[in-house]
């Protein structure tokens, strides 16, 4: 027999113990899946979305719109909610991961220390966007801009000389960063990304030429991705061609996956050079890779066992879910509401 002339053998002549095992690995490689959407969420979607937009998809891989930032400016601008790491906020440093932040908020109104770090946090996004100076970092004393004047500030980061006020820029850096980013610091994962010289802070104050993903980490990511999704989507693709499905349904959707991925990882690098393969192009071909990797999953499935077997798979699938809807309803939900609730504080 040739092409996709009607075979004596598929998939469902394998013995129990097999298909159960090909059933196993093709729900493993579906949760997998969906814990690499779950990551994708806590990564790069933003407050109160459930999966990343396309503005997400356009900064993350083409570069954000405006004036170039620098990683440090980036970082302070993030939601709190993001997470709490180089590549999502560096806010909670200034409130509920500083020292001694329970101990203050005992003693005094939280929303009035909030306000005067908020006025901390403005000291130093000024200081970025006036091209993050060695002087005034390095003498620790830089005079008051005035669009910070008016601001509340605390006394412990304000000097007074000669009726002109200066801010302690350095201290204030080393009391809310250099604490953890240093040998030895108050966080293990911190002290790897030291910053306690200008010379060693300059890369993530200046701004940077593109604000998408560097093409280091780029070229990590597609590197990690390309190798694991050919081995799993080729599997997928290769147990659904052995059904005994219809030949055009085998030869569009078996190898559909796999091709839709190399498309995806493509468009990472395209996008680069032009923002339309960012958005549409990545949330297209990402939304056609799961699909088709639902598809694959649930017909093999379907495929490997009879009237029976079927008829478990559709009360497993109810019971999925049921307990997918029952986990939105009461947990995704009421998460992504208080996410985006906290972020617009």
């Amino acid at each position: 027999m040739t092409g996709c002339e009607p075979s004596c053998w598929n998939i469902r002549h394998l013995p129990l113990a097999a298909r159960l095992t090909i059933s196993l690995f093709l729900v493993s490689v579906g949760l997998g899946y969906l814990a690499g959407l779950v990551q994708l969420h806590f990564a790069h979607a933003k407050s109160g979305e459930l999966l990343p937009t396309g503005q997400d998809a356009l900064d993350l891989y083409h570069g954000a719109a405006g004036q170039p930032q620098s990683k440090m400016e980036k970082l302070l601008l993030a939601p709190e909610t993001a997470p709490f790491n180089g590549n999502g906020t560096m806010r909670p440093a200034f409130f509920d991961k500083s020292s001694g932040w329970k101990r203050l908020i005992s003693k005094r109104p939280e929303k009035e220390i909030r306000e005067e770090r908020e006025t901390e946090i403005q000291a130093l996004l000024v200081w970025l966007r006036h091209g993050a100076p060695k002087g005034p970092f390095e003498q620790d004393q830089w005079p008051m801009p005035p669009e910070l004047q008016k601001l509340k500030w605390s006394d412990e980061f304000i000097v007074t000389e000669d009726k002109s006020q200066f801010i302690k820029l350095r201290s204030l850096f080393e009391e809310r960063c250099t604490r953890c980013h240093r040998q030895g610091g108050a966080d293990a994962k911190a002290e790897k990304f030291v910053l306690e010289t200008y010379e060693q802070l300059e890369p993530h104050v200046l701004p940077q030429a593109s604000q998408a993903m560097s093409l280091a980490k780029l070229a990590m990511t597609t590197h990690a991705h390309w190798l694991s999704f050919a081995v799993l989507f080729g599997l997928t693709g290769l147990l659904f061609s052995l059904t005994c499905y219809p030949c055009w349904l085998k030869v569009l959707l078996a190898p559909l996956t796999l091709l839709a991925q190399m498309v995806d990882i493509s468009f990472w690098w395209l996008a680069r050079v032009h923002a339309v393969f960012a958005h549409p192009g990545i949330l297209i071909s990402g939304a056609i890779v799961g699909i088709s990797l639902g598809l694959q999953i649930i017909l093999t499935l379907f495929s490997l066992y009879g009237k029976k077997g079927k008829a478990v798979l559709v009360l497993l699938l109810l019971i999925a879910g049921f307990g997918g809807f029952m986990a939105k309803q009461f947990v995704i939900d009421p998460y992504i509401t208080d996410k985006a609730a906290k972020a617009q504080k």
